[in-house]
Formats: C-alpha cells, sequence, structure tokens
C-alpha cells in the first residue's frame, strides 16, 4: 500500500522547492484542507510524514484537535510530524503532546 506525504494546512500550498532561481511546489507532497479528511488518511493507514498546521478557518477543528484524536486512538502516521502554525501558543501546545507521546 502506497503511503503519503501530507501537508495539512487550510491556506497554505505546501512545500517549495528551489528550481530555476525560484520556487516551486514540491509535488511530492499531498494537500489536505480540512481535519476530517486528514483523520480518514490516517485511519486508513495512509500517511506517511506529516507537516501540520494548528488553525483552520475553515474548520471547527484545530490541529490539536486532530493529535488529540491521533493520540486517543492511537494512530499516528508512519514517519515523522511537523507542526508549521503561525499560532505560537498553539504551536507549543502541540509539540508539547508529541513530545509527551514520544513523536
Amino acid at each position: 500500500m502506497k503511503c503519503f506525504d501530507v501537508f495539512c494546512d487550510d491556506i497554505r500550498n505546501g512545500p517549495m522547492l528551489p528550481a530555476y532561481g525560484t520556487l516551486i511546489p514540491n509535488k511530492d507532497w499531498v494537500v489536505v484542507r480540512r481535519i476530517g479528511h486528514m483523520k480518514l488518511l490516517l485511519e486508513a493507514g495512509l500517511v506517511n510524514n506529516l507537516m501540520l498546521d494548528h488553525d483552520f478557518g475553515n474548520d471547527d477543528e484545530t490541529g490539536m484537535d486532530l493529535l488529540t484524536w491521533c493520540e486517543d486512538r492511537n494512530i499516528w502516521p508512519h514517519g515523522l510530524i511537523t507542526v508549521h502554525s503561525a499560532n505560537p501558543p498553539g504551536k507549543m501546545a502541540m509539540l508539547a503532546l508529541l513530545a509527551k507521546n514520544g513523536r
């Protein structure tokens, strides 16, 4: 089964690569805009690495809610989890939960 590197954010378009003197989207990453969609991918075991935001303007749930959901069910990506939030308190809470779980 193929696993995906997932960039979960409601606004940003994912990791960028330098090319030809500019930056282009990294096509190796799948962009997911909703926490509910992220849960489906995690339940199916399809997530390798995850880059996660905290605030989702189009959703009632946050990145912290997703990590709490992962912790409650012991369902995690196979690889690394990176938090890229511009919300300092939210980011710190997410990093604390990840550290508590050895992630």
